[in-house]
């Protein structure tokens, strides 16, 4: 009986230190995890800037299209009257 209790204890006991080694290692997943994202979110906020820096410098460089006659904006196809940046098709 004795050699049951002890082996029980024994196993009991691994199965806590596993638990423990589980949660460090999802901790450790976690904050890696969280420094990766941290990275990539900093790398597109600077993309995106350079990206609205060139649309600000096409939009310097190039004149806004002709109103329609009417005084309103175009309202048809996809862009359902947003203005698709500032570059014209080139002829």
């Amino acid at each position: 009986m004795q050699l049951r209790q002890q082996t029980q204890q024994q196993c009991e006991a691994l199965i806590n230190r596993t638990r423990q080694d589980s949660a460090t290692i999802q901790d450790g997943a976690n904050r890696y995890a969280e420094q990766v994202l941290s990275e990539l979110e900093s790398r597109l906020q600077q993309l995106s800037q350079v990206v609205l820096a060139g649309r600000r410098e096409l939009g310097r460089l190039q004149p806004l299209p002709a109103a329609e006659p009417d005084g309103g904006e175009r309202n048809d196809g996809p862009t359902r009257g947003r203005r698709l940046g500032r570059i014209r098709p080139v002829a």
